[in-house]
C-alpha cells in the first residue's frame, strides 16, 4: 500500500509534494516494556544485595542463607510491585505518585525476609549490619532506578513507539472531531498516522489538524 511504501521511504510520486517524510519508528508492546522493567528490577535488587554483602561482611560469607535470602528478594519484589499494579504503563511514566507504593513494597519485601529468618531460627546468621544497609540503600537506589526506567519508557512514548498505528479514512467535520478527541486523551494507544479522502483538495485539505493527507481511498487498497 502507499502507507508501507511511505514509511519505508518510498513515496508514491503522485504524493510527493504533498507528503512529508514519516518518521514511523517500531512498535513496542505496552506489555514487553513492563516485562522488561520488571526483570530489570529483579536483578537490580539482587546486585544490590551482593554489592552490600561484598562491603560487610564480604563476598567470603555468601553461602546457602544468604543466596537464599538475596533470591528470594529479587523474585519477591517485582511480583509484589506487579500486585501493586506499579507496572502499568501510566505508573512506568509517572514514578513519582507512587514513591509510596515502591517503599511500602520494599518495606514488606524486608519484613517477611526478617520473619522466615525469625520462624526458620536462622536470624543469628545472616548479618544484621548486612541486612540494615542493604534495606535502606537498596530502598533509595530502588526508587532511583524506576525514575531512570521512567526517563526510557517516556523517550519511547514520545517517539509514539508504545502506540498502534492507525488511519482515519475520509475526512471533514467527523475526522477533525476524531483527532481532536484521540489528541485530548493520553490512554487511548493509538498514533493516527494520517488521512486517506477521495475528495478534492479543496474539500479535503492536504493536512487535516496536526495530519497528513496521505492519499485516496484506492490509494490505501
Amino acid at each position: 500500500t502507499i502507507l508501507n511504501r511511505m514509511v519505508a521511504g518510498q513515496k508514491d510520486k503522485r504524493w510527493q509534494d504533498n507528503v512529508p517524510e514519516l518518521d514511523v519508528k517500531p512498535f513496542v508492546a505496552p506489555r514487553v516494556v513492563a516485562a522488561t522493567v520488571r526483570l530489570s528490577e529483579g536483578v537490580f535488587v539482587a546486585l544490590v544485595g551482593l554489592a552490600n554483602l561484598a562491603r560487610y561482611p564480604g563476598l567470603e560469607t555468601l553461602d546457602l542463607l544468604y543466596a537464599a535470602a538475596i533470591l528470594f528478594a529479587a523474585l519477591s519484589f517485582p511480583t509484589m510491585m506487579q500486585l501493586a499494579g506499579t507496572y502499568r504503563l501510566n505508573a512506568l511514566l509517572s514514578p513519582f505518585p507512587r514513591l509510596a507504593t515502591i517503599a511500602a513494597t520494599w518495606i514488606a519485601m524486608f519484613a517477611c525476609i526478617v520473619l522466615f529468618a525469625f520462624v526458620g531460627k536462622v536470624g543469628a546468621e545472616l548479618s544484621r549490619n548486612w541486612l540494615l544497609s542493604w534495606a535502606t540503600s537498596g530502598l533509595l537506589l530502588a526508587i532511583s532506578f524506576r525514575f531512570l526506567m521512567a526517563h526510557f519508557v517516556r523517550r519511547l512514548n514520545r517517539n509514539g513507539q508504545l502506540n498502534r498505528r492507525a488511519i482515519l479514512v475520509g475526512g471533514g467535520p467527523s475526522a477533525d472531531h476524531v483527532i481532536a478527541t484521540l489528541s485530548a486523551s493520553q490512554d487511548t494507544g493509538l498514533t493516527v498516522l494520517g488521512v486517506f479522502d477521495d475528495r478534492e483538495t479543496e474539500r479535503a485539505p492536504v493536512t487535516a489538524p496536526g495530519l497528513h493527507k496521505l492519499g485516496t481511498i484506492e490509494d490505501l487498497i
